[in-house]
């Protein structure tokens, strides 16, 4: 039995229809630090999640990528993001989603990422399997490198938009590394899009606890691999950064790729 999954899904549903009440404010946006943004959809859904998380698990901390308040560094706590890809939201574009992992002593037991324009709902907890909206998923295994189709990220301070583009621009040139290589800018999406088959691919060398908590335990319990980006033999959510695949061996591949490139992986 799921025990949080219908909590879970209600609060994250409600969360997805109050940020698209926003439609029409896309541009309204304050630098909350050095090229990171914030918008007014980010606050709401982070206020409304936390006040119903509380009042359901009123026991439980709360880590939020949106309020100073709820800044839990507990073993045992929810990591939230309120709105995972803010950039294509303020353009107005699909492509984000809210995400939400509880922490239970250190390790990740459940994952929910809702995508609002879709309308779909991602679960998982440890030991029991990935789902979209009730139905099991599992990556696509067995394909080639040059037929699969991977998203790459960096991260936004100026180091790591510099590394970012280098590897961006090595997945391209001379020859396109699979058969198509884009950017994308929800960590937790594309995270459950590798887990139901949709890609097959994923390296960013900046995410953050918020971004790849619950999207790795959805892949993994969906059957696919994540690491994290500079220490490619494990995965530790604390830590930054994910190569993400839909199995070791293309996870292999890629991250050969990357060291063969110069990139400053283990």
């Amino acid at each position: 039995m799921n025990i949080y999954k219908s909590e879970l899904e209600l609060i994250l549903r409600e969360a997805g229809n109050l940020i698209l009440s926003y439609r029409y404010t896309y541009g309204d946006a304050q630098e909350k630090e050095k090229n990171e943004i914030v918008t007014p959809a980010d606050i709401a859904s982070n206020n409304f999640i936390v006040e119903k998380l509380q009042a359901a698990y009123p026991t439980i901390e709360i880590y939020t990528e949106e309020e100073t308040n709820n800044k839990s560094t507990s073993k045992t706590r929810w990591i939230l993001d309120p709105i995972d890809g803010t950039t294509p939201w303020v353009w107005g574009n699909s492509g984000f989603a809210i995400s939400i992992a509880l922490e239970q002593e250190g390790e990740i037991i459940v994952g929910a990422v809702y995508d609002p324009v879709m309308k779909e709902f991602f679960y998982a907890e440890k030991g029991k399997g990935a789902s979209r909206n009730d139905v099991k998923i599992s990556p696509r295994k067995g394909v080639p490198i040059h037929e699969m189709f991977m998203v790459v990220d960096w991260g936004n301070k100026e180091e790591k938009r510099q590394e970012g583009l280098a590897y961006f621009n090595h997945f391209f040139l001379p020859e396109m590394f699979a058969r198509r290589v884009v950017p994308q800018w929800a960590p937790a999406l594309g995270l459950c899009h590798i887990a139901e088959g949709r890609i097959h691919a994923l390296v960013c060398n900046d995410t953050w606890l918020e971004d790849h908590s619950a999207g790795t335990l959805i892949l993994a319990e969906a059957g696919g691999y994540a690491t994290n980006f500079y220490h490619t033999d494990s995965f530790n959510h604390r830590e930054f950064g994910v190569i993400a695949a839909n199995e070791p061996t293309t996870h292999a591949q890629i991250a050969q790729f990357l060291r063969d490139k110069g990139v400053k992986i283990q």
